[in-house]
């Protein structure tokens, strides 16, 4: 992108709505380093070893003992720090060099890391981080493979010189399978799943919600209704079991495990929320005027009761073994 801002090498003070992002330890002692300036400058809090504190965001990168964490470990950190940001979207991340001083970890191998997360415009990174990306995701296309008139073909790469923005400019897709119900129709006039293609994002990315768009982009298999719903659950658990933390649940607006607000994911009930939640926004095992998947809702589409659910469902709309004045399968 054009007019490229990185993390300063010094940073000393902060605009209101601006964080400082800074490698520490899960036991929280922010003695050295950017730990330190985050305690002293930034409201970083003793014993307080991940997540936002005053102005700044804890990314730990060493674990109780002190010991390097695996680039497994770190990587999951660096997602959870993402999808913070996008659902804080009036805040500006300044992310320093984490994990390259005490901590022992080579700038290539922090590259790697944040090479496969995906970022907004509010996420500033170090120039040496780099920009090029490599993110796995998936794509609904038309019939033809054809998307806001570009021509796609399975397992060929594509790439364009352009200012990304989502639905507009660049390549764009969803990291979750079941987003791209958000966006597209799952079954066609016949009540055939139209399928959806693995991709790897390979360039420049830029996030907007749950939707990225990229520079460069590579089209993968093609997914029948079985690897989609696989692919959904596979998803499902890398992100809420594997990579959620396993304390501090809370009830707010900007909450996202086991939680209840607007921005809820997982067994929640929010107007965004995913999992298990009951929300306007809702998509799995929920009931809400978006919901998805396992739901009730207007828009609701697998195992759901909504006006426009479509598997399993009750619903006008509803399409799948389900009741619905639209009702096509087993209804």
């Amino acid at each position: 992108m054009s007019n490229k801002v990185f993390t300063p090498e010094n940073i000393s003070k902060l605009k209101q709505n601006e964080v400082f992002v800074f490698g520490s330890n899960k036991a929280g002692n922010h003695v050295g380093g950017a730990a330190r300036v985050a305690v002293e400058k930034f409201g970083a809090i003793m014993g307080h070893g991940e997540g936002l504190q005053g102005q700044s965001y804890a990314i730990p990168t060493l674990d109780e003992q002190m010991d390097k964490v695996s680039t497994e470990e770190l990587t999951r950190s660096v997602r959870r720090f993402a999808d913070y940001t996008r659902y804080n979207t009036d805040k500006v991340f300044y992310v320093t060099k984490i994990g390259c001083g005490i901590a022992g970890f080579s700038v290539e191998e922090i590259v790697e890391v944040f090479k496969s997360v995906s970022f907004g415009d509010n996420v500033v990174l170090p120039q040496e981080f780099g920009e090029e990306k490599h993110i796995d995701g998936f794509k609904g296309f038309n019939a033809d493979m054809t998307c806001l008139g570009f021509k796609f073909e399975e397992g060929k790469t594509y790439e364009e010189d352009v200012e990304l923005k989502v639905c507009n400019r660049g390549f764009h897709f969803c990291e979750s399978p079941f987003s791209v119900l958000s966006y597209r129709d799952m079954l066609d006039d016949e009540c055939k799943f139209i399928p959806v293609h693995h991709v790897t994002a390979l360039g420049q990315c830029h996030s907007d919600s749950d939707k990225t768009a990229t520079t460069k982009i590579h089209i993968g298999a093609k997914l029948d209704f079985k690897g989609f719903i696989k692919a959904g659950i596979d998803f499902i658990y890398e992100k809420c079991i594997k990579e959620g933390p396993t304390d501090n649940v809370n009830s707010g607006d900007d909450t996202k495990i086991g939680s209840s607000g607007y921005g809820a994911q997982i067994g929640s009930s929010g107007y965004l929320a995913k999992i298990g939640s009951s929300g306007y926004g809702a998509q799995i095992g929920s009931s809400g005027d978006l919901a998805q998947i396992g739901s009730s809702g207007y828009l609701a589409k697998i195992g759901s009761s909504g006006d426009g659910a479509q598997i399993g469902s009750s619903g006008d709309l509803a399409q799948i073994g389900s009741s619905g004045d639209g009702a096509k399968i087993g209804s």
